[in-house]
């Protein structure tokens, strides 16, 4: 039986597709790839599609080039506005977790001092409320601009203090009933007072301005896009490399087969085949 007549599972026919038995001499790399595409059925599909690989990757790779410029300008405008807002890097809460908390501890010493002046009439349950409010709030926003000139609070200090025991003697006074229970329930009720104030304190002067806030949300989505698309482009460069090695594979098959077959071109010239393919695959090299 011959060889062209007996079943074969490999991908091309034989004999090879470059061959060419009326020379002796071997075709050049671009005459043996011209037979090859067009003798051999699979060839024109197979380059077709890794050079469309290869321009897939190509556009991907440069997508992800101007992202990754994106996501380092964005990080330097929000790196840049950081120090300018907050040189000591002291500010590491959220805005919006700040903003959340100040009201919410505000809300807390608000009813604490309620509880304390309940048994008052019904004007000094709405006046002292209000009064310590306004105190409260001075008393934190000078707090806050002190800490943040790098000046000592040490006088807030003996104000929280002076508060505790106002109120602590206001709850007792106003209380009916034992006086240990009303010293020991107006004292934790002031701490509560003066507690929560300071934590809010605290929160309002390590939480980020909005402007910080505002910088940092372009940042991370540029940082998404970046990563998105290296993602997409390690990928295509995967699927590139692989449809090459298809079409590679081909070429030097048909190309040891032609060896094969005629017995005088050198193993350099299925080096040489293969380079050229690649080149061929490779419209941007």
């Amino acid at each position: 039986m011959s060889p062209a007549s007996t079943p074969s599972k490999k991908l091309v026919a034989l004999p090879s597709a470059i061959g060419d038995s009326t020379s002796e001499e071997p075709a050049g790399p671009a005459t043996a790839l011209g037979r090859l595409l067009s003798r051999q059925r699979h060839a024109p599909d197979l380059l077709a599609e890794a050079r469309h690989r290869h321009g897939v990757a190509r556009r991907s790779v440069s997508t992800a080039e101007g992202a990754t410029r994106e996501a380092r300008d964005a990080v330097r405008v929000y790196t840049n506005l950081r120090r300018e807002v907050d040189p000591r890097q002291v500010r590491r809460l959220r805005f919006v977790t700040g903003f959340v908390l100040t009201p919410l501890l505000c809300l807390i010493g608000a009813a604490a001092i309620v509880l304390i002046v309940w048994n008052l009439g019904w004007s000094w349950r709405i006046a002292v409320p209000l009064i310590l409010a306004v105190l409260a709030v001075a008393v934190a926003w000078r707090a806050v601009a002190r800490l943040r000139q790098g000046m000592s609070i040490r006088p807030f200090v003996l104000i929280g203090a002076i508060t505790l025991v106002f109120l602590t003697a206001l709850h007792v006074l106003t209380t009916l009933g034992s006086r240990t229970v009303a010293l020991l329930s107006g004292l934790g009720l002031a701490a509560l007072v003066v507690g929560a104030v300071t934590a809010a304190t605290w929160v309002v002067e390590h939480t980020e301005s909005k402007v910080v806030a505002s910088a940092r949300r372009p940042w991370r989505a540029a940082e998404g896009r970046r990563l998105a698309t290296v993602d997409l482009a390690s990928k295509d460069e995967d699927a590139a490399e692989h449809a090459e090695e298809v079409w590679l594979s081909l070429v030097e098959e048909e190309a040891r087969l032609a060896v094969a077959e005629g017995g005088t071109a050198p193993e350099s010239w299925v080096e040489d085949l293969v380079a050229h393919a690649r080149r061929a695959a490779r419209p941007e090299a």
